[in-house]
């Protein structure tokens, strides 16, 4: 993966330099030591961009020589647009544009121009989105309770008493929780004056970045748990996919542990039963 870096013409960091040290002659494995490791941290940290589109890279180029052996269809616009498809759905869907330092990198592989300024436009316009979000209102971040997994709920219930809770479990990377959000967005609007609250819990596997850009988007109070917080959740509410909706009444207790499929007319009935 060094290697690829050093090819992509990113100027090498004396991080980099330093990690390059521990990595061995062959260039297959690290050796590394506990004194060592903090620099693999950091360095795995600082590149995790560049690290996504790297495998996200290898992952088409494997798909796409499949393709070409059963399709014979070669390197040309219909590979070029296959690959930009899988560049702009993290950069569209998820908000996250991939850094000016790194763009060179991610568009190596395409040969159409056309392309290519096609996905620096949307890249440039998921950066100005973003900025433009984060003026927005009606978002609060919030920090995780420091209590124990079993009290998280209690605390964050507690926090908005009297109040009628839905609480949805998503991810940053689960397609069908961003079309529920977007889909209820407008009964949130309908239902801002009501006494209502909109809660947002997701875990560690939304990565930090993505969920700082996607959150100024959803109105609402939001919790990024840590795992084994989630797990615990997870298996109160039996939660075997996301999204998953529970609805908390004025009183603070679990009034329907499973919402399933709703569309908004259903929603607002359900909770306005509760207010």
């Amino acid at each position: 993966m060094l290697h690829a870096l050093k090819a992509s013409n990113i100027t090498l960091t004396d991080l980099d330099k330093s990690f390059e040290k521990l990595i061995s002659s062959d260039g297959l494995s690290l050796k590394i030591d506990s004194a060592d490791k903090p620099i693999q941290d950091a360095w795995l940290q600082d590149h995790d961009d560049f690290i996504k589109i790297f495998n996200e890279k290898n992952f088409s180029n494997y798909y796409i020589k499949l393709v070409d052996s059963a399709f014979n269809i070669n390197q040309g616009i219909l590979v070029d647009i296959m690959n930009a498809q899988d560049i702009l759905r993290p950069i569209v869907s998820e908000l996250s544009p991939i850094s000016q330092n790194n763009l060179p990198y991610a568009l190596s592989d395409i040969k159409n121009q056309f392309v290519k300024d096609y996905i620096k436009l949307r890249n440039n316009d998921s950066e100005k989105q973003i900025i433009a979000n984060k003026k927005n209102g009606g978002y609060f971040v919030n920090q995780t309770p420091k209590v124990e997994a079993d009290k998280i709920l209690d605390n964050i219930i507690s926090k908005h008493a009297g109040k009628v809770i839905l609480v949805d479990f998503w991810a940053t990377w689960c397609g069908p929780c961003l079309n529920g959000i977007a889909e209820i967005r407008p009964l949130k609007e309908e239902m801002k004056d009501s006494n209502v609250i909109f809660v947002y819990i997701t875990d560690e596997s939304s990565p930090l970045a993505t969920y700082q850009n996607l959150v100024p988007t959803i109105k609402g109070q939001h919790y990024r748990l840590k795992s084994d917080e989630w797990r615990y959740l997870a298996d109160k509410f039996k939660i075997t996919g996301i999204p998953h909706q529970v609805l908390i009444n004025k009183e603070g207790k679990v009034v329907n542990p499973a919402l399933g499929f709703m569309d908004n007319r259903q929603i607002k009935k359900l909770l306005e039963e509760h207010l």
